[in-house]
């Protein structure tokens, strides 16, 4: 990502903390051990054959663990 991207993403996240809108799972009462059932779920429903990376489980589960965290890059 170039840096006026993470200038973009960044004033995108401000914006959404000022709004006091959620920045994450955890922040929406979603526990980590519901986190495995999350991304099988994501997985079995919302394949998709043309994503450049690859969908398998443990990319899957790294996405929603970031996603927890609230990890924006």
């Amino acid at each position: 990502m170039d840096k006026a991207s993470h200038v973009v993403v960044k004033e995108i996240f401000r914006l959404l903390s000022d709004l006091e809108i959620p920045l994450s799972l955890r922040e929406l009462g979603i526990t980590r051990d519901q986190l495995p059932y999350i991304a099988k779920t994501a997985l079995k429903n919302w394949s998709r054959p043309n994503s450049p990376r690859p969908l398998n489980y443990e990319n899957v589960l790294g996405l929603v663990e970031k996603i927890w965290y609230g990890k924006q890059f």
